[in-house]
Formats: structure tokens, C-alpha cells, sequence
């Protein structure tokens, strides 16, 4: 490093005595530990501090006188040294000397407790060297969040994501190649979207549109849901335009991509879906109702088809059980069990396939019975054929055995009959006789 010698030329004005030529330095060291005290006597216009350096011999001195006085047990020696008006004296200066205030962001900020700025997002920075107040460093490194600043809070990340069917997909805005964005997916255990429906194509142009971009990398097994016809470019990378067209770019471009988290257990008969948190859920296909009381919608494991049948098993050896979980009106359930009757057990094993039905999807606790009130005369009567003798009420039935229009229920709980409003809704079996063609 090149130096130069700068010369200062110092002013002094003395004042005192007409004897006096100008200020009076005096020094007076007394014993063997050489304290010293220094006296500068007059009246300095001039700078005050004077550092004196490389003195050389051409240093213009005046009026140096010294005087000794001894004694028996000390020994004090004065000096006093008169510096002449207009004295030059030479300094060494380095060039380049200049050092940065700050060299990272923690130079800027003050040792201790800080009180925290009013304002989050205007921050002591180490820019360029200096120390400033600006925004902060709001980079998480991770391409697919949007980074930004709150007032309030500070730093804040986003992210652009849109569930389509079982899929979550995420738009990055940071561009890379198609290489590094397949890999920048699966460091956050994702994979390169793969458009292969409508809708992902529809939604992932909407994000783009929001983004301002003008195409994201997707997986090169994505079709093409553009109506107008597929550009090709070698080498063949695919992306998707803002108009959710499928274009094929070179590789190497750089732009921004998209992620998605796919759910998939396999089974055909559980819709999957991706949950607030991320992770993937599962909820068991709802096979809609074909109307039939007496049919069961079921979904098929083989391919997630939906199937409606009856449940038919053996009552006793000459009979079929028909379940019919409806439930319907005592006039409805009779009218579908025509030719037929309304199940009422006999033997334990009939009672169990009764509660089966009462435990079905959508079914009443207690199913109808074979008994009906009716006007006049005998004010309860077994119905076609589907019972005889004394029946089994329930405690405190029927209540009403003067009353018209009641209908008889079993309680599949209690395994008794009891007495209701022949409109209420009940599930039900029916009855057939299997010797008859």
C-alpha cells in the first residue's frame, strides 16, 4: 500500500508576557517513577490537540532552555520547550484506508435488546458495505412459496394451490429448468404435476393467470386439453400456457413449475381426497338410491361401480326373506310385499335376520308387523296369513284398542309388538312363499 506524507501546518498564537515568544509546554518529572504533568501556559487560538510526528531535524526550535536543581533526596529536572508560530509538522497517511461499516445484515443491528421497529418490513441491512434501514431478507429458499413482507408481523410465505379431484396442486413461481423443478418437487415429497384431466388444466391456467406467468414446467406424460393444435419444440419438455394449452419448450428453459400431492389407496370404492393439512383422506363411495325400498346399492371393489340388488336368504324351508330397508308407510310396505307377507319371527336365527335389517343403512329400529287395527268388531287383525294367536305386545301396547287406523310394529330392541299411526315410517321384510311358481 502506497503512502504519502502529508505536512500540517500548524498555527499557534501566543499570548503573555512581551518576554514571552509563543506557548510554553512545561514538563516536570520528579523522582524515579517519572510521573509527569504537563502545564501549557497562554492563550491557544489555534487547534488544541497537536499530534506531533516524525519530527526532523529541520523542525525550527526556539528558546530551549533547561534548568536542574538538586537536592539531598531528590532530584527534579523542568524542560521547557517553546514552539515558534508556523510550525510545520509531517503526518504518514495510508491510502485506502477506508473500512466498511457493516459486511452481513447482524453488523447493522445494536448488541442487547432491540425494541422492536414500527415498521416490520423496514430493517437495519448491511447494503454495499453501509448500514441502512431497508427491507428485510425475506428469501425461505423454497421455490413454490411466494415470499413477502407484513407491516405487522414481518417476513410472510404463500403459497398458490388449488385441490383438483384427489389432487393438491401447487404453482412455484421461482423459474428453473425442467430438470431442477422435478427435483425441487420431490425435496418437498411431491412429484411434477401430471395434467390428465380438464380440470387440472382449467384450474393450474387460473393460478397462472393470478401469477402473471406465461407458462409452468408439468410432467411430460400430461395430455393435451387445448383445442387448438399441440406446438412441438426439440428437445421435448412440457409445459402449460396461461390458456391451458399443453406446449412442448426446450429443457434447459428456465420458468416456473408445478407440484401436486396425488392420493391414491387403491380402492375403487373410496373417493380420496387431499385434507386442509395435506395429508390424503379417504370417504367411502355413496352409491345413489335407485328408489327401491327393497334393494341394496352397493359399491363393486372390481371398478367402483355401483350396483343395486335385493337381499334375498332362506326364512325356513319353504320360504324367502326379502330385506327391504326403506322405510315406507304401512300401505307402502304392504303394497311390496304383494304375494307375500310382513316378516315376524319364530325362532331366534329369524329374529337375528330381522335386526340385520333394522342395523342397514338408512333403516327404522323397528320394522312393521303382520297386525292391523280395523273398524268394527275385532279392533286387531292378523294380516295375510302372517300370524295367529294371542300377539306378543310390549309393555303399556296397544293403548289405543278402541281407536280406528293403527298399524303394529316389532321393536327388533325389545322383540315385542306395539300399537302406532299406520302413516309413520318403518323399515320392513317381506315374506314369500317359495313353493309357489
Amino acid at each position: 500500500m502506497r503512502k504519502c506524507l502529508v505536512l500540517l501546518v500548524v498555527a499557534v498564537s501566543a499570548c503573555g508576557s512581551d518576554n514571552d515568544q509563543g506557548a510554553t509546554v512545561d514538563t516536570t518529572a520528579s523522582g524515579q517513577d517519572s510521573s509527569a504533568a504537563t502545564e501549557v501556559e497562554g492563550d491557544t487560538s489555534a487547534a488544541t490537540d497537536i499530534a506531533i510526528a516524525d519530527s526532523a531535524d529541520d523542525t525550527d526550535t526556539a528558546d530551549a532552555t533547561t534548568s536542574a536543581d538538586t537536592g539531598e533526596d531528590s532530584a527534579t529536572t523542568a524542560t521547557t520547550t517553546t514552539i515558534d508560530e508556523d510550525v510545520l509538522v509531517a503526518v504518514d497517511v495510508d491510502e485506502d484506508t477506508t473500512t466498511a461499516a457493516c459486511l452481513v445484515d447482524n453488523d447493522c443491528v445494536p448488541q442487547g435488546i432491540v425494541p422492536p421497529p414500527v415498521n416490520e418490513c423496514l430493517v437495519p441491512r448491511c447494503i454495499d458495505g453501509a448500514c441502512v434501514q431497508a427491507a428485510p431478507d425475506c428469501d425461505d429458499g423454497d421455490p413454490c412459496t411466494i415470499d413477502g413482507c407484513d407491516p405487522h408481523t414481518g417476513c410472510a410465505h404463500g403459497t398458490l394451490s388449488v385441490d383438483v379431484d384427489a389432487t393438491r396442486v401447487f404453482l412455484c413461481p421461482d423459474a428453473l429448468s425442467e430438470a431442477d423443478a422435478r427435483a425441487a418437487c420431490g425435496a418437498r415429497g411431491e412429484e411434477l404435476l401430471l395434467v390428465d384431466t380438464l380440470g387440472k388444466a382449467e384450474q393450474l391456467a387460473a393460478l397462472l393467470g393470478d401469477l402473471g406467468a406465461g407458462a409452468a414446467w408439468i410432467d411430460m406424460l400430461s395430455g393435451d386439453f387445448c383445442i387448438e393444435p399441440k406446438r412441438i419444440v426439440q428437445p421435448q419438455c412440457d409445459t402449460l400456457d396461461a390458456s391451458g394449452c399443453t406446449v412442448t419448450t426446450a429443457c434447459s428453459d428456465v420458468q416456473p413449475f408445478a407440484c401436486q400431492i396425488a392420493c391414491n389407496d387403491g380402492d375403487p370404492c373410496t373417493t380420496d381426497l387431499v385434507g386442509a393439512d395435506g395429508l390424503c383422506t379417504t370417504v367411502p363411495v355413496v352409491c345413489a338410491d335407485d328408489g327401491d325400498p327393497c334393494t341394496t346399492e352397493t359399491c363393486d371393489p372390481r371398478d367402483g361401480t355401483c350396483t343395486h340388488h335385493q337381499d334375498r336368504s332362506a326364512w325356513d324351508a319353504t320360504h324367502e326373506l326379502v330385506a327391504c330397508p326403506g322405510p315406507l308407510t304401512w300401505d307402502e310396505a304392504s303394497a311390496k310385499c304383494a304375494g307375500g307377507t310382513f316378516a315376524l319371527p319364530t325362532t331366534p336365527a329369524q329374529a337375528d335376520a330381522l335386526a340385520a335389517i333394522a342395523a342397514s343403512s338408512g333403516a327404522s329400529p323397528a320394522l312393521w308387523a303382520p297386525l292391523r287395527q280395523v273398524d268394527g268388531g275385532d279392533p286387531w287383525l292378523w294380516v295375510a296369513g302372517g300370524g295367529s294367536g294371542e300377539p306378543a305386545w310390549c309393555s303399556g301396547s296397544p293403548s289405543n284398542t278402541n281407536e280406528a287406523g293403527y298399524c303394529a310394529d316389532r321393536s327388533t330392541v325389545d322383540a315385542c309388538l306395539r300399537d302406532g299411526p299406520c302413516d309413520a315410517l318403518h323399515s320392513f321384510g317381506c315374506v314369500f312363499d317359495t313353493t309357489i311358481p
